[in-house]
């Protein structure tokens, strides 16, 4: 499989104790999401490897994993942030009008003129709404994502992204 048949979904964090559980930091919402996802892939060797999980724990302040093959603090740190990734075709279908993170990025921004203002770089979650952050050769400019306010409509087909933004 190519690495556009993956999406990533997390990372792993610092090692937790010394029994071989390891912190993630998941990018799914709500976070426990994840852990639906049974066969999870890492990138060690500039390809996804599949991993084994022998133990989930989901606590109130984190999730807790136990990687078969990296059963002691040692080897756990040996994950410390590397990706967590699925299957693209794992993900479940969306409503209309709704996308994942990873539709949204490399999208063409343009805005209610048609006026090219760059590409969608990055999503930053805040508390209230998610930010893209569209960048073009000069500059980068932060946009709420709200969609039919400001984000007016999304074309995956086209790859273009229109807002209500003057420039």
């Amino acid at each position: 499989m190519n690495k556009n048949e993956y999406v990533i979904l997390g990372c792993f964090g610092r090692v937790h104790g010394i029994k071989g559980f390891i912190t993630v930091h998941s990018y799914t919402h709500p976070k426990e999401t994840i852990l639906d996802y049974h066969q999870w892939y890492i990138n060690l060797t500039d390809c996804w490897e599949p991993i084994a999980t022998s133990c989930r724990q989901l606590t109130s302040k984190n999730i807790l994993v136990k990687i078969d093959g990296y059963e002691n603090r040692e080897a756990g740190m040996l994950l410390t942030n590397r990706k967590i990734a699925v299957e693209r075709h794992k993900l479940p279908t969306l409503p209309d009008n709704e996308f994942y993170w990873h539709e949204l990025i490399g999208l063409e921004v343009l805005n209610q003129h048609q006026t090219k203002i760059g590409w969608v770089s990055d999503i930053l979650a805040t508390g209230s709404n998610d930010v893209l952050v569209v960048t073009n050769d000069n500059s980068r400019l932060l946009v709420p994502y709200l969609l039919n306010d400001v984000v007016k409509s999304v074309d995956l087909i086209s790859k273009t992204m229109v807002i209500d933004w003057d420039i």
